[in-house]
């Protein structure tokens, strides 16, 4: 599935810089939701959907990326002062489009443990209606090296899907789950989930993809 909220990329990139070492003073009302939303967060919440907190995987580790898309104004510093974990690491593109305006894209990746899921979806929560408020859109990809039983993740989380889609060995729902704000049309469909599975248990890969999979699976 691919998401018509990304725009076609483009004819030359004008710049890449790579914010390595980048320090920068973020917002304080940034902070202080922030931290507001780790106090309200617990593993143990079955409404938190990412996977590894799921309760359905044997997996300790995953490996998520975040995907900033923002036309035509810079990236606010509250998002490059807020780090979603530790040691992550902005990547960053500034893309110029066949309509001639200028798109700023920041990607960003790390390997988590199950603290680090629960700060890491504190600060997308806390980021998406800032990050839309500025025009922008970001996407979440989890993944880990073992299968999920996909129905039972989705009625966990209190998902409803929208689309199912089985091939070969793999299977794939897009869904729509009420404690995530922002959303993208599938066809006539609203969704804000996207989960793939393919193989079985520990010879398996699963993959989050919030609000839908930008990456190849």
């Amino acid at each position: 599935m691919k998401s018509k909220a990304m725009p076609i990329l483009c004819r030359k990139i004008i710049l890449v810089c790579c914010f390595t070492g980048l320090i920068v003073i973020s917002f304080g009302i940034g902070n202080y939701v922030l931290t507001h939303n780790l106090k309200n967060l617990d593993a143990s919440n079955n409404k938190m959907p990412l996977l590894l907190n799921s309760g359905f995987l044997e997996a300790n580790e995953a490996e998520a990326t975040l995907i900033l898309w923002i036309e035509n104004t810079e990236v606010p510093t509250y998002i490059l002062g807020n780090m979603p974990t530790e040691n992550w690491k902005w990547n960053y593109k500034e893309l110029e489009m066949e309509n001639g305006k200028v798109a700023r894209m920041l990607t960003g990746q790390d390997i988590l443990n199950k603290e680090e899921e629960i700060k890491l979806f504190a600060w997308y929560t806390n980021m998406v209606p800032l990050i839309e408020k500025a025009g922008g859109k970001i996407y979440l990809d989890e993944r880990t090296p073992e299968a999920i039983d996909i129905s039972a993740y989705l009625s966990q989380t209190n998902a409803d899907p929208m689309q199912w889609m089985l091939i070969d060995n793999m299977i794939s729902s897009a869904a729509y789950q009420k404690n995530i704000e922002t959303t993208v049309m599938a066809g006539q469909d609203q969704v804000n989930i996207q989960i793939l599975s393919r193989g079985k248990g520990s010879d398996g890969r699963s993959v989050l993809a919030i609000p839908v999979l930008l990456k190849e699976f």
